[in-house]
């Protein structure tokens, strides 16, 4: 787990950092010293030192402000920036990290904060009347409605001023990815990227109180999994193995891809595609052969009373609440669930009682394959006005955002005053900590107050921050995940949203998914409670088909295969 730093260590760090700061205040009031003499003494002309501002720097210099005291640019500039604002986060304009952001770009960030609830409403106005700010925070899908109009700046003309960006975006990992944000082999927005944080993913969980209870080793299968689930049901009848806190699909999404097929992944309770890495190609799970394996598992569990008789229509409260008290013994979700809520609950009754993580488990064809959070925040990106005055300085103060000076800045706030580096790691103000520390959510109650990550302005989020709060467990957890992702047992979801579909495709799957999401949403749970038998799910998939299952899948490829060529 992660082990506080000791307070020698910090202070010495933090005296370091006050010690440079106050150097570089005496040097300030020397030279202005200095250039008051200079002008009291009549000086003819400007000389070298003295025509450039100071804290300047030189064209040749990195992007990322040059040498210390230096800012990024020579002249001061104010950005208007329209972005959501969250209701836990309100914006201040006298925030740390706006100050800071001055301090080191010259920049005057004026954030125009519009509630979240109403953002899409103003930003659509703002994009149908072309009178946009200077930058705004969109969607994906706006830039694909809006960037031919010419209304954002192409930043593929700008390329040269934005080194880092380009070399955050365009990581091996993130090939396809960033693929998804051009849009006729031009790129216009800065899109919200990881720059890192604590390993999360859907897995399963389990009890494991209850293996010791009967000296059950943590299955490694998945049929050690389900022989598990039988065995602790029959020492506790009254309880349930598992439920769904969002209905069927989601409950599917969960189980399909591990046990070798795939849809309705991750939060998206969506038409039932997917991404089949062993093709490199979209699928509709529900006709592919493998999703008999998942119907057989999900139906089976329902029948031998392992299944939640309630998981179709239960709640995500009902299902947290059993989840607390002991009426559930395993899930299949978010593995931080368990480190913040349900293992605090469940000590309260038991101090024994825990979830812990099994690892990805081997399904029937042999294979070990898991999905974890879709890497970065493709779905929030800034684009920049093509009117705005000053386009390269405008594209350098962005691109500065993805330096390891602007991340940590808006990230963490003032290096010094908010944070201190101690061993590579940015360590809260202690001050700061304790006067939060009472709060629900320690982490968001700190940003709040200096305007830093996620909920501020973030677009290269850091979120090193929680292993300094957050529960030993889950970051544990989040290390195993990471390290399982290195393995090939893990890998990102893939957003198949961002494809490049034409106008027409866009109305043609409006018709196909409403269609084959209306007949599967009628019929899937009489599959799995026995209403209807298993024999004839493979009349039901040539159904599904010819309802538009296979059409989707082909426009989806298309789209795909298009993406790759550009």
């Amino acid at each position: 787990g992660y082990q506080k730093y000791k307070n020698a260590a910090y202070a010495a760090e933090r005296g370091k950092r006050m010690k440079k700061r106050e150097y570089k205040r005496i040097c300030a009031l020397m030279l202005s010293g200095v250039m008051a003499a200079s002008m009291l003494a009549g000086c003819g002309g400007e000389t070298a030192e003295t025509k450039a501002p100071e804290g300047s720097q030189d064209a040749g210099q990195e992007a990322d402000g040059g040498e210390e005291g230096d800012k990024l640019l020579d002249e001061e500039l104010t950005i208007e920036l329209l972005q959501p604002e969250n209701a836990y986060a309100p914006i201040s304009e006298d925030c740390a990290v706006l100050r800071e952001i001055y301090e080191k770009t010259n920049v005057h960030l004026k954030i125009k904060a519009v509630p979240a609830s109403d953002y899409g409403t103003k930003a659509s106005m703002y994009m149908a009347t072309n009178k946009i700010p200077d930058a705004m925070e969109v969607g994906t899908g706006n830039i694909k409605d809006y960037a031919r109009s010419g209304m954002f700046l192409n930043l593929s003309e700008y390329e040269e001023y934005m080194p880092n960006y380009l070399a955050a975006l365009n990581t091996p990992e993130r090939k396809m990815d960033a693929k998804s944000l051009y849009l006729d082999g031009n790129l216009y927005s800065f899109a919200n990227l990881e720059k890192f944080r604590i390993g999360t993913a859907t897995m399963p969980m389990i009890r494991a109180d209850l293996l010791e209870e009967q000296n059950l080793p943590m299955p490694t299968t998945w049929d050690e999994f389900y022989d598990v689930m039988l065995k602790i049901k029959e020492k506790h009848p009254d309880m349930y193995a598992m439920s769904s806190r969002m209905g069927t699909n989601y409950l599917l999404g969960q189980l399909a891809f591990p046990l070798g097929t795939g849809g309705f992944e991750e939060f998206k309770t969506n038409n039932g595609m997917y991404y089949e890495p062993d093709q490199d190609k979209y699928l509709y799970g529900p006709i592919q052969d493998d999703f008999m394996l998942v119907l057989e598992f999900v139906h089976n569990m329902y029948e031998d009373g392992l299944l939640d008789p309630d998981y179709a229509v239960m709640t995500r409260d009902i299902c947290w609440e059993k989840l607390s008290s002991g009426k559930l013994f395993a899930y299949y979700d978010n593995n931080t669930f368990a480190a913040r809520t349900f293992n605090p609950a469940l000590r309260e009754i038991d101090p024994d009682a825990r979830f812990e993580m099994i690892p990805p488990m081997v399904n029937s064809e042999g294979d070990t394959r898991s999905l974890r959070y879709q890497r970065d925040w493709l779905g929030a990106n800034i684009v920049i006005s093509s009117q705005v005055e000053r386009p390269e300085d405008v594209v350098k103060f962005f691109d500065w955002m993805y330096s390891e000076e602007g991340a940590n800045v808006c990230n963490f706030g003032i290096e010094g005053e908010t944070y201190d580096m101690v061993d590579g790691e940015p360590i809260i103000n202690p001050d700061l900590l304790a006067r939060h520390a009472s709060s629900d959510d320690v982490i968001a109650s700190i940003q709040a107050e200096i305007g830093a990550g996620s909920n501020n302005f973030a677009p290269y989020i850091d979120e090193s921050w929680f292993k300094q709060t957050a529960d030993p467990d889950m970051v544990k957890m989040g290390e195993q995940i990471d390290q399982w992702t290195q393995e090939g047992k893990m890998m990102h979801v893939r957003n198949s949203l961002e494809l490049l579909y034409t106008e027409e495709d866009v109305e043609r799957l409006k018709t196909l998914e409403a269609n084959v999401i209306t007949l599967f949403n009628q019929e899937i749970d009489k599959f799995i409670t026995g209403q209807r038998p298993l024999s004839e799910w493979e009349g039901f998939a040539d159904e599904l088909a010819a309802a538009g299952a296979t059409e989707i899948e082909e426009i989806y490829n298309r789209a795909y295969d298009k993406m790759k060529e550009e």
